[in-house]
């Protein structure tokens, strides 16, 4: 398994944004706080429509 890295394209696993292509631009050290209320190792992901979001690192698959 890959470890994740900023600058990879990513593709998010969980809805709202299953199945979108994006790119991963910067990781979180620790745990962030996600707006489910949960804490959880997450990064900032650029979608393909320019949208920037904070995503839980379990929720991103490499693909490229």
């Amino acid at each position: 398994m890959s470890e994740l890295e900023a600058g990879q394209t990513v593709r998010l696993r969980r809805s709202p944004h299953a199945g979108e292509i994006g790119t991963l631009t910067k990781l979180h050290l620790g745990l962030s706080s996600l707006p489910s209320g949960l804490r959880a190792p997450a990064g900032d992901v650029k979608l393909e429509n320019g949208e920037q979001i904070l995503v839980p690192l379990v929720n991103l698959e490499i693909v490229g």
